[in-house]
């Protein structure tokens, strides 16, 4: 049996989603760092844990992976040290080479590539979802943004954009931890569209983004980005940067959705309003063709996942 376990903390973070979701992929067992017991497991893949935990849980005779998910530049700007989160990988890689674990899990394929070590693994996103009420496209309103506020999301130049649109619609954001961003930037622009919601439920912030009728998600990096392939499944596209690649691989989504320049808000906005106010069949084509192409990015994804495992 593999088990899959994080701090209760992560519960809602892309690491998160990438170890639950081997559940319904890979039929692994997720449970919650602080109730984790390994009794006949046979391999535990965990994320955000110590090296101390890690040599504690190595003395219990469990072989250990260990998930890392940034990308080279996001996860340098992780303000943990000098280095961001790329001490925490060489520090993983150390203990890989000493013996204290057994495998380090990548979710970013271009910086796996970087590695020549059998024992270094791409392990792709599991990808999973469940049948969810969609909203008419002619009901939808607003523009939404469902990601964190790290510094790789570009958040100053998103706000830009949309407040250079000067629509009335709903400028739609999620978290409590949001409020002061929020703030600062209603009041740098004087913008009187952002609507916040608190922390939600996932069917309650499913919900939500069923409702709004373009996504925005302009980071600089990403290693996939889960709001832009869930919104994708709601058939509703997103303004994104070249970093997720997997969506603008279809070549109508790069030709309308992906920015070029992601230190210009006049040009985004400009590729946001060709959508947002565009022509129906427009907006209904790429509706159609986001959906399809995160239906193959979960089949493929999902292949990997189940090719990864069956070889350790």
């Amino acid at each position: 049996m593999i088990i899959t376990t994080c701090p209760q903390v992560w519960e809602g973070t892309g690491a998160y989603w990438v170890l639950k979701n081997l559940e319904f992929i890979a039929k692994t067992k997720h449970i919650p760092w602080e109730q984790l017991q390994v009794k006949d497991a046979d391999l535990v893949i965990t994320c955000g844990i110590g090296e101390v935990d890690l040599l504690r849980l190595r003395k219990q005779g469990v072989k250990i992976g260990v998930l890392f998910c940034s990308p080279l530049a996001q996860a340098h700007i992780v303000p943990t040290s000098l280095n961001g989160d790329l001490d925490s990988l060489l520090r993983y890689k150390n203990m890989l080479e000493s013996g204290d674990i057994d495998y380090i899990f990548l979710v970013s394929q271009k910086l796996a590539d970087l590695f020549d070590n059998k024992k270094i693994i791409y392990l792709p996103p599991p990808l999973h979802w469940e049948d969810f009420p969609k909203t008419p496209e002619k009901d939808r309103k607003g523009i939404g943004y469902f990601g964190t506020m790290d510094r790789h999301k570009n958040l100053a130049t998103m706000f830009g954009a949309v407040k250079h649109l000067e629509i009335t619609d709903p400028f739609i954001l999620t978290g409590p931890e949001k409020v002061s961003m929020c703030s600062f930037f209603s009041h740098l622009f004087d913008m009187k569209n952002i609507v916040l919601h608190q922390r939600l439920p996932r069917q309650a912030l499913l919900d939500v983004m069923s409702k709004i009728k373009l996504g925005i998600q302009i980071g600089f990096s990403e290693s996939f980005n889960y709001a832009v392939w869930e919104l994708a499944m709601l058939k509703i596209p997103s303004i994104v940067g070249p970093s997720i690649s997997w969506y603008i691989e279809n070549e109508p989504l790069r030709e309308y959705c992906l920015v070029q320049n992601l230190d210009d808000p006049i040009s985004i906005a400009a590729k946001i309003q060709r959508i947002y106010s565009g022509s129906d069949d427009l907006y209904l084509m790429l509706c159609n063709v986001s959906k399809d192409e995160a239906i193959l990015k979960m089949e493929r994804n999902n292949q990997r996942v189940q090719e990864v495992l069956e070889k350790i």
